[in-house]
């Protein structure tokens, strides 16, 4: 009967393993900011900070709107295998348009930007981004081999011309298309950056999409929703009966 019951216990245990660790910008030495290389007036040209709610996510194809944002997350206190069903969260507080399907890309681990400030960053010194053939200030943007692609999510818009979304709406990111578990493991400073970019926005489909920073007051900062590896909480689990049986033989 004590093993049936310490079995029991286990699996408790065990469940108590599987919740979700959820680690946001604001947790630790994270960081979130956007960056903008756009035409639209000298407010977002390539050398102005937006350390501001409301991060932007918008691109018309060239020639007009670039804005993208980075986020930062301090991951150093995980200490299992991340499992294959993370996921990115956010708080959408702003859409326009149609549907968009935006670009997720990863700083390489240890790149020399990992530790951008949020407060001085700009589209001319964010990590991975250049100056795009055309010129800045343009509309235009291009990044260089530090950034690499992970997947993709979508974003739902409105079809109008713009709504403000109060509390921030909650989304979350597929892992089928949007896997980030093998990224995250490989990280070996405990910093992960990710970049968000509307890459597949077009002239006359041109949506902007917001969404909330560590600054927001009303909530809705991007977090990574992390679950440790099922075999990691299967050795929990045996550790304990391990050390069960063995009292017990003592």
């Amino acid at each position: 009967m004590k093993k049936a019951v310490f079995v029991f216990m286990s699996l408790i245990v065990l469940g108590t393993a599987a919740q979700a660790l959820i680690i946001t910008t604001a947790d630790g030495n994270g960081a979130d900011a956007w960056i903008s290389n756009d035409g639209q007036s000298s407010s977002y040209w390539a050398d102005k900070v937006h350390n501001t709610t409301g991060m932007h996510v918008r691109y018309n194809g060239g020639g007009s709107r670039f804005r993208a944002a980075l986020l930062r997350f301090d991951i150093s206190s995980i200490v299992e295998p991340i499992a294959a069903n993370a996921q990115l969260q956010l708080g959408q507080t702003y859409t326009k348009g149609s549907d968009k399907v935006i670009d997720v890309y990863g700083l390489v681990d240890g790149h020399a930007g990992e530790a951008w400030d949020d407060t001085t960053l700009c589209y001319n010194n964010a990590p991975g981004f250049v100056t795009p053939d055309q010129g800045n200030n343009l509309g235009w943007y291009a990044i260089d081999s530090s950034l690499v692609w992970l997947g993709t999510f979508i974003i739902p818009g409105t079809g109008s011309s713009g709504a403000t979304i109060t509390p921030p709406k909650t989304l979350l990111t597929d892992p089928t298309s949007l896997p980030l578990a093998d990224f995250l493991n490989a990280d070996t400073n405990g910093l992960v950056t990710l970049v968000l970019i509307n890459a597949q926005g077009t002239t006359s489909n041109n949506s902007e999409n917001r969404f909330a920073s560590e600054e927001d007051a009303n909530g809705g900062f991007p977090a990574l929703v992390l679950v440790p590896e099922p075999m990691s909480m299967l050795l929990l689990g045996l550790g304990g009966l391990l050390i069960r049986r063995r009292t017990q033989r003592g």
